[in-house]
């Protein structure tokens, strides 16, 4: 009987081939029509120093908990120009926002391209840290 009832569950829980596909299919039209809406921006701060994505647009705002690290690459849904006259980069994936430069420290990512025109620019490599 446990058996039996163990079955029943596991056949109740796992989805049939026709719900699968067309959850498959969601995803991926999901996947390009986010990417169709998106630009691709890197990482590059004038030194080493990793950033927080932050919780909402603003250099001082809460830390979303990631962080970027020089030459990350990463998709940008919405940029939005602020009074304070800093681009804020909101996160395709959803962690968060970033900032294109800020006052007193320089540029911090740069746009690498629009992502309908074409494969992305290699990404320059991290700086090497001496040991």
């Amino acid at each position: 009987v446990l058996a039996a009832e163990a079955g029943k569950k596991e056949a109740a829980s796992c989805p049939d081939e026709e719900e699968e596909a067309a959850e498959e299919e969601d995803e991926r039209e999901e996947e390009e029509g986010e990417h169709a809406r998106t630009t691709l921006w890197c990482y590059q701060p004038p030194g080493t120093k990793e950033a927080a994505i932050r919780t909402v647009p603003s250099v001082t705002g809460p830390r979303a908990g990631p962080t970027l690290r020089p030459g990350d690459v990463f998709r940008v849904s919405r940029e939005w120009q602020a009074e304070d006259g800093i681009l804020y980069l909101e996160m395709a994936d959803g962690s968060g926002w970033m900032f294109e430069g800020i006052r007193g420290v320089g540029r911090l990512c740069i746009r690498i391209e629009d992502a309908d025109t074409g494969p992305p620019m290699p990404a320059a490599p991290p700086p090497a840290v001496p040991a």
